[in-house]
């Protein structure tokens, strides 16, 4: 019931005007088919009492001819208009149909993307994306049984329970009603196991979709590795799972059909029974008994129907359970769900992230932020913290660059900053605002973050630079790009900013993928610049010279570089040691070196490595 209940208010809200305005017809229209269906044998009734009793039932009998013909056509005519209003409804309810599945893809998408990063981090691959498939393909079921099966069938029932009352058949109508409620007794019991069944084959159906990603989303991996035999046993594995899963499915269907059988034979057996003994009683005319085995054959497809109406529904809801699991899930890891910036409130000038940060070319508010941490502590799970009582200071326009072995918390103070993540303790803030203050639209839209692993999109250059920027001119992307020592590497290509990268920017070397990441976070004209890993595929010169241009392109800047390669964080003006969640020295690159401590046995260390990456890149010409 909760599943249901939840299944509803998600639908509900996907629910616009035109997908109410459109079902609203479509259930006229199927009202009006089961109403004409459930009406036309009466027609047919009177038609065979008349032929039968001409006498009573059509006095005038110079109109015999004429009024069985009349009788017969209202008959055809009845059955024609149920199967017209029947062809009628497809229209608006595949509208509907369509619509409010794509209206639950983009409000699910809206809400799993706006979902705390800790609940996304440990999803298999694929699995929202799989997740909002099966929820699509639920909801079809839905909407199409709801106007397909179950309303029609619920309408034409009630006709048929009225007729009989009408006819004066109590002991029948006690029997429709009883099959019909044996019938959905018997669907009701069956729809827990269906629903349980049916989730077991969404996950399958998950594990199965991580298998083929893991297996193709790396193919150089795989084959440089000569792994392709364990990804298809990993793909051999889950397929395994899931045919499994749908033989169990289909046990449970075939279980329900057989219930479902006996049932019908009860009630066919029962009906012609009491049909039978009021014919022989002469309390039921030859056209009754004709018109309850009309009904007979007329409810028993309706009735079959909406026991495959009812079990296909309870799959639906099966299907649709991981994407109700995975919203739920959002707001179980102690940090809220981020707002949707289409439909964030604008903020008031009295807000502190109005008056703290600026968009993008805002000259009044161009001033480079203070960034400061106090008492920060952090873990993804709270009992495990990576980052342990961090107290930084970051002057305005200064570059802060950050060391540290793997595991140090690094990217974690980085995802604080963005507020990708909340601290369990201590504050961060930017000019003495604390960022849960601060609007997160406006701090993301003036903060360039360049991420170890940036997302390429199968799309051009140009439109990869400018991703995530509206308005972007093509002289802007340009500028990003010479300052990101891109321009050149661009040009010297056939279709220059047209040149279309390929699924994850496969078609670009590494180097070449994180210059593009960096005009990206460039391009925005930054007042905070974060930047993990940013340049550890590019050659020692290429680095010196971005690093050096850094200063020119946003000058109005406060950057926090994280790096491994000492070499790409001698010239900030302060540097910050994490090891083991904390910061265990910091200073800028003289003072620690004088120390000899942590900063300068990395710095020795890796000096016997690869004399190339302890060099000065400012020596360099």
């Amino acid at each position: 019931m909760g599943d249901l209940l939840a299944t509803v208010r998600l639908l509900r809200a996907a629910a616009d005007r035109v997908v109410l305005s459109r079902l609203a017809l479509a259930l006229l229209l199927v009202t009006a088919g089961g109403l004409l269906g459930g009406l036309a044998p009466l027609a047919l009734q009177a038609l065979v009492d008349g032929v039968s009793n001409p006498e009573q039932a059509l006095p005038p009998a110079g109109h015999d001819t004429r009024s069985a013909l009349l009788l017969a056509g209202s008959y055809v005519a009845a059955l024609a208009g149920a199967r017209l209003f029947a062809a009628l409804r497809a229209f608006p309810a595949s509208v509907a149909e369509q619509r409010l599945s794509a209206n639950l893809v983009s409000r699910g998408f809206d809400r799993l993307l706006g979902q705390p990063l800790t609940s996304q981090l440990g999803q298999r691959p694929g699995a929202p994306v799989h997740a909002l498939d099966q929820a699509s393909a639920g909801c079809q079921i839905l909407v199409a049984h709801l106007l397909g099966s179950v309303v029609p069938v619920v309408v034409e029932l009630c006709t048929v329970v009225g007729v009989l009352i009408h006819v004066g058949q109590p002991a029948i109508v006690a029997a429709f009603s009883g099959t019909a409620l044996a019938y959905l007794a018997l669907q009701v019991a069956a729809a827990p196991r269906t629903v349980a069944r049916a989730q077991a084959v969404a996950q399958s159906a998950q594990a199965v979709r991580a298998s083929l990603t893991e297996g193709l989303s790396q193919p150089e991996t795989v084959k440089g590795l000569g792994a392709e035999q364990a990804v298809r046993q990993r793909l051999a594995t889950t397929l395994d799972s899931l045919q499994r899963c749908w033989r169990a499915l289909g046990a449970q269907h075939a279980l329900l059909g057989i219930a479902n059988a006996g049932c019908v034979a009860v009630c066919l057996v029962v009906l012609l029974a009491l049909a039978i003994d009021g014919l022989q009683a002469r309390t039921l005319t030859s056209g009754g008994f004709v018109l309850i085995n009309v009904y007979l054959l007329q409810m028993l497809r309706p009735l079959e129907a909406l026991g495959i109406a009812t079990r296909d529904i309870a799959q639906a809801l099966g299907f649709m359970r991981p994407l109700l699991q995975m919203m739920a899930a959002g707001g179980c890891h102690g940090q809220k769900p981020e707002p949707s910036p289409a439909r964030a409130e604008l903020h008031s000038t009295t807000d502190p992230s109005a008056a703290t940060i600026a968009p993008p070319h805002a000259s009044a508010q161009r001033a480079a932020p203070a960034v400061r941490l106090r008492g920060v502590r952090f873990g993804y799970d709270p009992s495990r913290p990576l980052l342990q009582n961090i107290d930084l200071d970051v002057p305005p326009g200064s570059m802060l660059g950050l060391v540290g072995p793997s595991g140090s918390g690094k990217s974690s103070l980085i995802r604080l900053l963005l507020r990708l993540v909340e601290p369990q303790a201590g504050t961060v803030l930017l000019d003495d605002v604390p960022l849960a203050a601060l609007s997160l639209e406006r701090l993301r839209a003036t903060t360039g973050v360049v991420f170890q692993d940036n997302l390429m999109i199968d799309d051009t250059l140009a439109a990869n630079v400018a991703f995530g920027f509206r308005g972007a001119t093509r002289q802007d992307i340009e500028v990003a790009a010479r300052h990101a020592q891109l321009h050149d590497r661009v040009a010297a290509m056939p279709d220059g900013y047209d040149t279309r990268i390929g699924d994850r920017g496969l078609l670009l070397s590494g180097g070449e993928r994180q210059r593009v990441a960096i005009a990206r976070a460039l391009l925005r004209s930054p007042r905070l610049l974060l930047l993990d890993e940013s340049t550890s595929m590019l050659d020692t010169g290429t680095e010196a010279a971005l690093l050096r241009g850094l200063r020119n392109a946003v000058p109005d800047c406060t950057t926090i570089l994280v790096a491994h390669r000492l070499s790409s964080v001698r010239l900030a003006q302060r540097i910050a040691v994490l090891k083991g969640g904390v910061i265990v020295e910091s200073g800028d690159h003289a003072s620690l070196m004088a120390q000899g401590g942590a900063y300068a046995s990395l710095w020795q260390a890796q000096a016997l490595r690869s004399p190339l990456q302890a060099e000065d890149p400012g020596r360099r010409q």
